[in-house]
């Protein structure tokens, strides 16, 4: 049974927070020495009673350092954001940090080590729609009042386009004094509110036209595939591919023999960008960038052998 949020309460010092961690997990070690400074930054979803409903990666250089942040992340605490004293579901941004060395080398036979870079792509088989709406008013309670009928508005007609609840997530919610928002004096406040949702790319366009609708004030849009680990893994067989390419060009410059690999260590993986979607008057439609093959981009560090001819 759902718990039911607390009525307002004297106690209540701040009526308005954001989402904040409790307890932060430290990321367990990797199992490959990594060659440099590595970041990894993870979404959490908390319900209303400050519970972990859902982790995903926002931004990671390798697979297996995002397996560790993910992990980590599960076994943080975390409270929930209040709105007018209540507890509401939220989301909060995690920044896990692994540290960098050198790995040595388990050979007395000379090395190179060469950067390589690979790329993959493939044709979107998903869109991922963000929504902002921004509301103004002389109070904090007006402006959240304002936004909450804004949102529920765009939900419902989502509702009426089939789309369901399940692809539906409700992304950062705050609530800033004017200077804070548009670094303007002034005496009111704003609430601003993301709302996200996975769509088919057909759909996109009806999605941003009940957001206009609605009163959205800006929102984006990220072209994505279902099976990132087989792009992912693709770009790093280009990378392997390039590193051979390169070592062997050294190892010919050397008048020596490319020997086995020692390691291959990944330095930077891209994400999937978000593309700003244009908001215009009505009766003109938003503006939606146009789909295009998402691409995945691997840079590698691999270490070689080399040996005389």
């Amino acid at each position: 049974m759902p718990i039911a949020p607390m009525p307002p309460s004297a106690a209540c010092s701040v009526a308005n927070a954001p989402a904040a961690v409790v307890r932060a997990a430290a990321p367990d070690t990797p199992s490959a020495l990594l060659a440099r400074d590595a970041t990894v930054r993870v979404y959490v979803e908390l319900d209303d009673a400050s519970h972990l409903t859902n982790a995903a990666v926002a931004s990671s250089p390798d697979a297996s350092l995002t397996t560790l942040a993910l992990r980590a992340a599960r076994r943080s605490a975390f409270r929930t954001a209040t709105r007018n004293c209540h507890p509401v579901a939220s989301r909060y941004v995690m920044t896990f940090s692994f540290p960098g060395r050198a790995a040595p080398v388990s050979s007395d036979a000379p090395v190179v080590t060469v950067d390589a870079d690979g790329t993959a792509s493939a044709p979107p088989d998903v869109a991922v729609a963000h929504v902002e709406f921004a509301t103004h008013a002389a109070t904090p309670a007006a402006a959240i009042a304002q936004n909450d009928a804004l949102a529920t508005r765009y939900v419902t007609a989502l509702r009426a386009l089939d789309i369901g609840s399940d692809s539906i997530v409700t992304g950062y919610y705050d609530v800033l004094p004017d200077t804070a928002y548009t670094g303007a004096a002034g005496d009111g406040f704003f609430a601003v509110h993301e709302i996200q949702l996975t769509t088919t790319i057909a759909s996109l366009q009806p999605v941003f036209d009940a957001a206009s609708q609605s009163g959205a004030t800006a929102g984006s849009v990220a072209y994505d595939v279902l099976d990132r680990t087989s792009l992912y893994e693709a770009a790093v067989l280009a990378a392997t591919r390039d590193a051979v390419l390169r070592t062997d060009h050294v190892a010919v410059e050397r008048h020596v023999l490319r020997g086995p690999m020692l390691r291959s260590q990944t330095m930077y993986a891209s994400t999937v960008p978000l593309e700003a979607v244009t908001f215009r008057a009505k009766p003109d439609r938003p503006v939606i960038p146009a789909s295009h093959p998402v691409e995945v981009r691997v840079r590698l560090a691999v270490t070689y052998t080399l040996h005389a001819e």
